[in-house]
């Protein structure tokens, strides 16, 4: 199934998102960079998996791509791991015409990104995200950073990528529970403005926890098209980007408490199968503010799928708090229904 582009509109810094196999990476960068030397970078497990695949790719298309891997995780999102990436990439003697290519998850995506952004200040940055999650959300947007000490994040730059190349078939190899993760951000940005995608998941949903390519490039496609317009009209977060944080202040917490020993994600609905425990402690209902947020959402349980575990924020920040709660559509932790969605449980 071939499905068209999308792009992310802002100005002579516009890209497209473009989704297909990874055998046609090569291809799609040599349409919009000039051939010569490139460096793919990524992690210690989708490496053994995809690196000599995106590589071969990538030769045959006329680059002459090397291969630098990184620890894979969230406890490796440091400044000490882009401190060495950065001196790896200077030691290639890359320039500013060099692509970096992010080949694997958001962590790979961020870390990837910010060194980007810094060598040289800036290289062409090539996202080739190989989880649910990154394909929908963090490859797209220019977000790029680590963590610090005090809190998730802190570290970073607004960067757009040139590309963003979602390799659909990586994800035959993508273990459950972060499918499952992933699909709850699917869910969010449907619940964040489109109602299509949550109709098309109630029937697709199953199909895409079987890991079907058609099902699955169609909801990265939708989630895509969501946050593309957000960004475009709100790059770097000053006002109505923030509703892509939808659920994020309830979410950690949540999904700290829930979660359990054995995983690090928490099931996408591990709470909204049992609304009781979304109440009274938890519900809250945000309206939303007059304009683009005011349409009301008719799932509003659906935000509760995008939980997933990560480091601790710094809870302090009430304004953001305060900032995506006045943008959530209604309802936001009453879960009222889970009809159309069993495949989840």
């Amino acid at each position: 199934m071939i499905l068209p582009p999308q792009t992310v509109t802002l100005g002579d810094r516009s890209y497209p998102v473009i989704f297909g196999a990874l055998l046609g990476l090569g291809a799609a960068l040599a349409e919009r960079r000039r051939l010569g030397p490139c460096v793919v970078v990524t992690n210690d497990v989708v490496g053994p998996l995809y690196a000599e695949a995106a590589q071969a790719s990538l030769r045959a298309a006329g680059f002459s791509p090397t291969l630098l891997t990184l620890p894979d995780g969230e406890a490796n999102k440091t400044f000490e791991t882009w401190t060495g990436l950065v001196e790896a990439l200077l030691a290639r003697r890359v320039d500013r015409h060099t692509p970096v290519i992010a080949l694997g998850g958001g962590v790979t995506g961020d870390v990837v990104g910010f060194a980007a952004a810094s060598v040289l200040r800036g290289l062409p940055l090539v996202q080739v995200p190989t989880t649910l999650l990154a394909m929908v959300d963090s490859s797209v947007g220019g977000k790029t950073g680590v963590n610090a000490k005090e809190g998730k994040n802190l570290i970073g730059a607004f960067y757009q990528p040139s590309l963003v190349y979602a390799a659909i078939d990586t994800l035959a190899t993508l273990p459950e529970d972060e499918l499952r993760c992933g699909l709850g951000e699917v869910v969010k940005h449907g619940v964040i403005d489109s109602e299509a995608l949550l109709s098309a998941l109630e029937t697709d949903g199953l199909r895409v926890l079987h890991r079907d390519a058609e099902a699955t490039a169609r909801a990265v496609a939708e989630c895509v098209r969501v946050k593309a317009a957000i960004v475009s009209q709100d790059e770097r977060e000053e006002g109505l980007r923030a509703i892509l944080n939808l659920g994020t202040p309830w979410a950690t917490p949540l999904s700290a408490a829930w979660a359990t020993g054995r995983s690090a994600t928490a099931r996408p609905l591990g709470w909204a199968s049992s609304p009781r425990r979304a109440s009274p402690s938890f519900a809250a209902r945000p309206t939303a503010p007059s304009g683009r947020g005011s349409r009301p959402c008719s799932r509003p349980w659906g935000c509760l799928f995008a939980a997933r575990r990560c480091p601790p924020r710094r809870w302090s920040r009430r304004q953001e708090w305060t900032r995506s709660a006045r943008m959530v559509h209604s309802a936001l932790l009453t879960p009222s229904s889970v009809d159309g969605f069993g495949w989840m449980l």
